[in-house]
């Protein structure tokens, strides 16, 4: 939020970063982030969620999230920032979010990251916060879902075709 109104939305993490551009977007530096906001973190994650799943994990459907300050805790962990990027997180602490929950963003100039694909600059007179809803979108388990429907045969035979009606051709 941008003086009280929405401007845009992360499904996974928002990240504070210390600085005015991004750049190439993801974010593997840690000693560029300040602090970061999480819906979910697994410790088989890999990237900002990774962190939370290295604290304390937060399944897909569970309704909290987690707040984590950078270089202000006693807190020391190592997290799979990228495939084959593992780094030392150190100094940082945290706490749980509930839903509905408005963090401000004391911070600024600053730019934040929204699911590593977009930003928002912020400038250093504006008053931003982040809010924790669990508005988003339905989250589809992919391969529950794919594996329910070869055990249904949608994949096999020529009826298989019937249940693509959507496709024209297939060679």
């Amino acid at each position: 939020y941008k003086d009280g109104k929405p401007v845009d939305h992360a499904l996974v993490d928002a990240v504070i970063l210390n600085d005015t551009f991004i750049g190439s977007r993801a974010v593997w530096d840690e000693d560029r982030i300040h602090q970061v906001m999480v819906t979910r973190g697994s410790p088989s994650s890999i990237g900002i969620s990774a962190i939370a799943g290295n604290l304390e994990p937060i399944g897909v459907n569970e309704p909290k999230g987690m707040l984590i300050d950078m270089g202000s805790g006693d807190i020391d962990i190592i997290v799979p920032l990228a495939p084959g990027l593992i780094r030392p997180i150190n100094n940082c602490r945290y706490r749980m979010l509930g839903i509905d929950e408005e963090i401000e963003v004391g911070y600024g100039p600053c730019v934040i990251a929204l699911d590593g694909e977009r930003e928002v600059e912020v400038g250093a007179e504006e008053k931003v916060s982040v809010k924790l809803t669990f508005d988003g979108p339905r989250v589809v388990k992919a391969d529950e879902a794919l594996r329910t429907a070869v055990a249904r045969g949608y994949s096999k035979g020529p009826e298989a075709l019937k249940n693509l009606s959507w496709l024209k051709e297939v060679k």
